[in-house]
């Protein structure tokens, strides 16, 4: 019988594949279906902070996997004459750019006994 939602990266077999169902886009129904749960278990479950942060940080990851085929999606369309991609793709490097100067600018302090 399920115990409720577990805390700090102890969730169960189930609870880890509904957070990655929930990440990748699926509904509370679609979730509980997939699991063999009740509604009302995938309810409590997403009033957890620690559950709906692992949705999140699995929707990061899925993500990430996913942004080489994104960006190779997104250039296709830029080069075919899409401006709202071209648009995209180029305020997306002005970000990355402006990152690297942000790090690049980083000062250290140090304490002087002198």
């Amino acid at each position: 019988m399920d115990k409720g939602c577990h805390s700090g990266n102890n969730f169960s077999h189930k609870q880890l594949r509904a957070i990655q169902l929930f990440a990748a886009g699926r509904n509370c129904k679609e979730v509980a279906e997939a699991i063999n749960v009740t509604p009302a278990t995938i309810s409590r479950w997403r009033h957890n902070s620690e559950f709906h942060s692992a949705i999140l940080k699995e929707a990061r990851t899925q993500l990430k996997n996913r942004l080489p085929k994104i960006y190779d999606v997104a250039a296709g369309k830029a080069e075919a004459g899409s401006a709202a991609h071209l648009r995209i793709l180029l305020d997306h490097i002005e970000n990355l750019e402006k990152n690297v100067v942000d790090t690049a600018q980083t000062i250290v302090f140090t304490w002087d006994n002198a």
